[in-house]
């Protein structure tokens, strides 16, 4: 997955790995299993991607201070 930076999880349909890459925090992409990508969704603000539930709702959270994650993301 190119730059994964904020988040990945797999598609409801598990044939894609949705990611929120280093070069564009407020997009939401798709990388197939042949490679080849393609953009979910667009937002007004950087996002964080938590998890994809089987149904395809997206747990996502918004941000733009990168020395600091949202509340509720885990760290070490």
């Amino acid at each position: 997955v190119p730059e994964a930076g904020r988040g990945l999880a797999w598609s409801p349909s598990s044939d894609e790995l949705w990611f929120v890459a280093k070069r564009h925090y407020n997009r939401l992409e798709a990388v197939t299993l042949d490679g080849e990508i393609r953009t979910v969704a667009t937002f007004p603000s950087e996002v964080y991607l938590f998890d994809i539930a089987p149904d395809g709702r997206v747990l996502l959270a918004t941000g733009n201070d990168d020395t600091k994650p949202p509340a509720g993301w885990l760290t070490e």
